[in-house]
């Protein structure tokens, strides 16, 4: 049908982005972090904002108190017209956009330092000597220009958003050093939305002979672990050689975690220089550490064992139909056995056997490429016994461990409602309780780095971060993308077409491109724009080189930009579901594509520690995409949330392999429509 004059069409997308309410939210909230600038306020919106009680209304007013202003008045402003409310902001938005310029361009680029000094407080040379035996200090602080003999992170420490009132932020600073301070010392640091902080210090004695030092030092926001860096170096020589560097950042940018909810405790995991595997948990204030050299070869073993009994469901299935399937019952015994141990080790070497056992939320960090806690494995109960049995029995019959629930039912619909059926309590020892694994009893908040992050100062920003007070919630389901190996088929032949179907059965954009390589992939990538990526891959090594294959056998080792965002589009943040089928490798897992996906910008990846049977990872990716629709229809849903809902839906309908399903990024996303 011909038409006359222009047509105009717009994506809801569009038409969110562009909203002048986003506009003004983002301008308010950027003024209240410029106090003491000043601005001028044109004089129907000092009116609207009831700030028309200063005596001249063409005077500059603080930034900041127009910004607060702006905030309060908001939630009663209609922008449904061009008149009133609409065009008073838009003329104040541009009467301060040369304020907002300057500001932006304004150096605010504190970073994390450190200096040792003397009990005096006088600061000692890093290059220079530490004489041993004497008492010494650490000071930490966070600030623009380093101070005569201090070192710095280098990467900026993300600039805080104000407090609603005006107080700085209180962070807590971790110091521990194997030597200098074995038990690890916590001190509070507060920090001006603009200014340098003040010094917070640890005191440590030298010992009496040379000793060479690696300190960990973390900075924490309500038990959200912010930053980490390891200051190394010598201590009783004549050269001290301090240096400081990045060991992680799983929020480079502060903004939006003051209005956001706590956690409750944050594990940050890696291994010192001697190799060893070490544990801190911090929690309200306090840390701790633990040791796991006593074995030094735990979290691998601990590992390759969880990912041989996943795989063994691909080299058995049938024997793990069903949460009471014989292999079913094997194998949460098994882990609970593993999983025990290892919480035990947590609360013996640590005080903080409380907090972790009441924290809902938990983060881990583990601070270099590879390393894996196995945090989602931890059985917060008594260690069972190895021995299994199918059916409940006899309840004095004590020489066999069961399946929570006195009749088959009870455990599946403990899962379903997240509320413990009870007949762990009778005989802890003979029964295994899945709610009582982490993973499907609390949200796991997992983040991923790779070692080159140290060596990217600027670049590193560029990172998916977390949400933020202009952007909190994800959109997956706009449009998605779907690739496959054909191994995914081998089983099951309609395990990607059924898949395909769920998939577009709720993401507004169809049909769906199922690409057959990475070059078609990434054209799709470039004309659907998605927000969702579903990755049904083959993992495999040729060499030394892990790679991922779709289709008939296209493969490739390196995730770059254009295989998760099209260029010129970096707001857009998909959710990726790399489900992995099929490998005779059991050790494999995919952490080392995690972090390609997020420094892509994938702003969730979702894995597992283990390749699996397409047939499984199908219905596995299904599920996660249907309970994201659900969660999207309900609002503000986050999305640790929704993974620690889908094990328990998995397990309870017979898929014990969800055990091995992780996520890294920000369990705070809010998935919405």
């Amino acid at each position: 049908q011909e038409r006359s004059g222009p047509f105009l069409a717009a994506t809801r997308e569009l038409i969110e982005v562009s909203s002048l309410r986003r506009q003004i939210e983002y301008v308010a909230d950027e003024m209240r972090r410029m106090e003491g600038v000043r601005v001028r306020v044109p004089e129907r919106a000092m009116s609207d904002l009831a700030l028309a009680s200063v005596e001249d209304q063409e005077s500059l007013l603080d930034a900041a108190d127009v910004g607060r202003a702006i905030r309060e008045a908001l939630p009663h402003m209609d922008f449904d017209a061009e008149s009133g409310d609409a065009t008073t902001m838009a003329e104040l938005v541009e009467e301060t956009r040369p304020a907002l310029e300057a500001e932006a361009t304004r150096s605010d680029r504190r970073r994390l330092q450190a200096r040792v000094e003397s009990e005096l407080g006088d600061a000692l040379d890093p290059q220079g000597p530490v004489p041993r035996g004497n008492r010494y200090r650490l000071g930490v602080r966070i600030a623009q220009e380093l101070e005569t003999h201090g070192i710095g992170l280098p990467v900026d420490f993300p600039a805080p958003p104000p407090t609603e009132d005006g107080q700085p932020h209180r962070l807590s600073v971790l110091f521990w050093e194997k030597t200098l301070s074995p038990e690890p010392q916590v001190q509070t640091l507060l920090l001006p939305p603009r200014a340098d902080s003040e010094y917070c210090y640890f005191p440590f004695r030298a010992p009496d002979e040379p000793v060479q030092i690696a300190a960990r030092i973390a900075v924490f926001h309500r038990n959200r672990n912010l930053q980490t860096g390891v200051l190394r170096g010598w201590i009783g020589t004549d050269d001290a050689g301090l240096s400081f560097k990045l060991d992680a950042a799983p929020f480079p940018r502060f903004s939006g975690l003051a209005g956001r909810q706590g956690i409750g405790a944050s594990l940050i995991f890696n291994d010192d220089d001697a190799g060893f595997p070490r544990v801190f948990p911090f929690a309200n204030g306090r840390a701790g550490h633990v040791d796991l050299s006593v074995d030094p070869n735990m979290m691998k073993d601990f590992k390759d064992a969880l990912g041989e009994d996943i795989a063994a469901i691909t080299a058995q299935a049938d024997r793990f139909e069903g949460l009471r399937a014989e292999g079913s019952v094997e194998l949460l015994v098994k882990m609970a056995r593993r999983g025990g141990n290892l919480m035990r080790m947590l609360k013996q070497f640590t005080v903080l056997g409380g907090e972790l056992d009441h924290a809902e939320h938990v983060q881990v960090v583990c601070a270099r490429a590879g390393a894996f806690f196995p945090a989602e494995y931890l059985y917060d109960g008594q260690i069972p016994a190895a021995e299994t049995s199918l059916q409940p029995g006899d309840p004095e019959d004590t020489r066999v461990t069961r399946l929570c629930g006195g009749v088959p039912g009870d455990a599946e619909a403990a899962l379903e409602n997240g509320e413990c059926c009870g007949a762990y309590g009778a005989d802890p020892r003979h029964t295994v309780c899945p709610l009582r694994f982490w993973s499907l009893s609390k949200v796991i908040e997992r983040h991923a780095f790779e070692p080159d992050h140290a060596a990217l100062p600027d670049d590193f920003q560029l990172r998916a971060g977390p949400p933020t007070q202009r952007a909190h919630t994800l959109t997956p389901l706009k449009a998605g993308l779907l690739a496959a190996s054909d191994i995914a088929n081998r089983r099951v032949p309609t395990t990607v077409a059924t898949l395909k179907a769920r998939v577009e059965a709720v993401v507004d954009r169809t049909p769906l491109q199922v690409p057959g390589d990475w070059a078609g992939w990434e054209q799709a990538i470039r004309r659907e724009r998605p927000s969702l990526l579903v990755l049904l891959p083959h993992h495999g090594r040729h060499g030394s080189s892990d790679y991922l294959e779709i289709g008939a056998g296209a493969r490739e080792s390196f995730i770059v930009d254009s295989y998760v965002q099209a260029p010129g589009h970096t707001d857009t943040r998909p959710v990726v579901l790399l489900i992995g089928c099929e490998t005779s490798d059991a050790s494999v897992a995919f952490e080392g594509f995690v972090p390609q996906f997020q420094v892509s910008g994938a702003a969730i990846v979702v894995t597992t520690i283990a390749s699996i049977l397409g047939r499984q990872a199908g219905p596995v990716a299904g599920e996660l995409v249907e309970q994201m629709a659900a969660a999207a229809q309900q609002g503000n849903v986050p999305f640790g949330q929704i993974m620690r809902d889908v094990r328990r839906k998995l397990l309870a309908g017979g898929t014990p392999m969800v055990l091995g399903l992780t996520s890294y990024g920000d369990a705070d996303w809010l998935v919405a429509s």
